[in-house]
This record gives structure tokens, sequence and C-alpha cells, in this order.
């Protein structure tokens, strides 16, 4: 090999590490400074004097950063303790750790791992229970119908009730004892399926299907009807704007007007009778911006932006804040390990 040669595959090998620090894990190694968030620290419970007026602005904190730096991470929560469940590693891996955030001190312990590897995996918890829904393993993404019920008083995971079908990145949420599964993604094609499990009977059942399919949406619950918002159909490049309405009693989908821009691989929570969109991805970006949507109005607001625009995020509420945490800074393939706390 002529020293040309050589200079110039070392030059393309300094070029991939340089690119995958800088889009997989969001590292520029050229410049010297520390990739900290330039927020306050995160207090807790801790009391602070309100703003002039009485009232505390909405803003953001940083927490301690997830053990691990991850994305298409899934987060639910069960009283101060946020789960964060499965996901993609920096080198592709799926993982099947379960952390455990705590909201009060502001530390994370580990517990019992998932039965399997799983990312994509749709996290919902009820009456003291977290329950882990389909996802993709293993190198080729394959989708899994699994459905696994994690107990925090013993730490144990058990076997529920299959899906009707292999599903990963559906959207989940729970209502009187059922979770409603809707969409997701498998056999090379984005489901227009709903899906609702029995928490009593361990039974599932078809409901109303999806006006059309996707993966990858946000999806919540306000006043006992659904709200379904954007996706994608296979990929982020076909990313969603849409908004759909579901009343459950009714068995009616309703098409509502867009969102302000296209989402996937993002969240959806419910505050205070509004819905608070976080993350996401589209063809230009990660997204940063945080909507807000009033069903009764159903006019849009927003609050202040997220410090690290990331898709793939676990989003989930604690100790009266809600917590974004891991996720990709890029679209595609990459990973964080930030945990942003945002205080309404």
């Amino acid at each position: 090999m002529t020293i040309k040669r050589f200079i110039l595959l070392l030059l393309i090998v300094l070029g991939l590490v340089y690119l995958y620090f800088w889009y997989v894990r969001g590292i520029n190694l050229l410049l010297s400074e520390d990739d900290a968030l330039s927020q306050q620290p995160y207090y807790s419970f801790a009391v602070r004097l309100p703003a002039k007026g009485g009232t505390m602005p909405a803003h953001w904190e940083v927490a301690k950063p997830l053990p691990a730096e991850l994305s298409d991470v899934a987060a639910a929560a069960i009283g101060n303790s946020v789960y964060v469940a499965g996901g993609l590693d920096a080198f592709g891996h799926t993982v099947n750790a379960l952390f455990v955030f705590d909201a009060v001190n502001n530390s994370w312990s580990q517990a019992l791992p998932l039965p399997q590897p799983l990312y994509g995996v749709a996290l919902v918890s009820y009456d003291g229970k977290i329950y882990a829904i389909g996802g993709f393993t293993g190198l080729t993404g394959k989708a899994v119908d699994s459905l696994y019920i994690y107990q925090p008083s013993d730490n144990t995971w058990a076997k529920g009730r299959s899906l009707p079908r292999a599903l990963g990145s559906v959207s989940a949420v729970v209502l009187d004892g059922k979770i409603h599964v809707f969409g997701g993604y498998s056999e090379g094609r984005s489901s227009d399926k709903q899906y609702v499990y029995d928490l009593q009977s361990n039974e599932w059942r078809d409901d109303e299907p999806l006006i059309t399919g996707r993966d990858h949406a946000a999806a919540t619950v306000v006043g006992g009807v659904f709200y379904l918002f954007g996706g994608q159909q296979g990929s982020f490049i076909n990313a969603l704007a849409d908004i759909m309405r579901y009343d459950p009693v009714a068995k009616f989908w309703e098409q509502l007007d867009p969102m302000k821009e296209r989402r996937a691989s993002f969240s959806a929570l419910e505050r205070d009778g509004k819905i608070y969109l976080f993350c996401g991805q589209t063809a230009s970006g990660t997204v940063g911006r945080v909507d807000i949507f009033d069903p009764k109005t159903r006019a849009w607001s927003s609050a202040p932006d997220m410090s690290v625009p990331r898709q793939g995020c676990g989003v989930t509420e604690a100790a009266g804040r809600i917590f974004v945490i891991g996720g990709g800074r890029k679209p595609g393939f990459s990973v964080s390990n930030v945990n942003e706390v945002f205080v309404p």
C-alpha cells in the first residue's frame, strides 16, 4: 500500500468515526466545550418562589441522565417512579433493560429486565402494574405479539395473552380497565387495526379500525375520548400531520384539522384537559417544539421548546412534572441519554 492510499484510507476511517459520534451519539469531536444542557438543574419537590404575578412560568429542567444512550424507548410511571424500557443502543443492538428513575431523589436504578430485548414497545401503567405491548426485536427488527406485565412490588415479569398479531411501534392508552392499541407496523406495512385488551378477562377483541393505517403515532385520552396524532406509514419520510378522534361509546372515528407540522416517533400526554406533544421526527429533522392542543376549542398553543430536539423519546408524568427521556438527536438511527423535565 502506498503512502497516499494509506492516508486516504485513514482519512476515510476518521471521517466515519466522526460521523458516528456526531450523528448517532450527538457528540461533536471538533468542539472542546462540554456537551451539557444549558438548563437549571432538577429540583424535585424543592419549594421555589413564583415569579411576579403569583405563578411559576412553564420551564424546562435537566435531571440525572439515563444510565445508557438509547433511542426508541418507552416510558410509564407509577407514583413517583418512572420506568423506561427497551430501546436501541449506540451500536444498533436491541436492549432489554428496565431503568427506574426516582423522581424524588433524582436517581436511577435498574429493575428486572424485560423477558426479551425490545424496541418500539408500547408501555402503559394501570393499577400499580406496567404493561409492555408488542415491539421489535433482533437485527432485522422483527415485530412481536408479546404482552408482558411487570409487578414492581416483587420485581417480576409475567406473560399476558399475546396480541392478535405481531406489531411494533403501536400507540396504546388505558381507559376503564381496558388497553386500546392503535396501528403499528408489521410485515412491511402499517396497520389500521384497533385492538382492545380487557385487563379483567385477559382477552383481546377487535374494535373499529383507524381511518388510515399508521405506526409511530402518538395517542392519549381526554374525557373518555381518544386522540391519535400523526405517525408515519413505514418511514418517517412519510410522516403524517392528521389527527383522528375516536369515541369508544359511539364507535366513531372523526378526522380533525391537522397538526402544525408532520410528526412521527413522538408522544402525546394529557394534562389538565389539554394535550401536550413532545419530540418527533420528519424528513427535515427532529422536533423540539412543544405544541398544546385543546380538545374543547380545538385550538393550538405552545410551551417552551425542548433544549434538545429528539425522536423516539420516552415521555411520562410523575411528581407533577413531565419527563422526556432518551431518544435520538437526529432522524433515523441516533441515541442520547438526555433526561429533560418539563414543569408546566
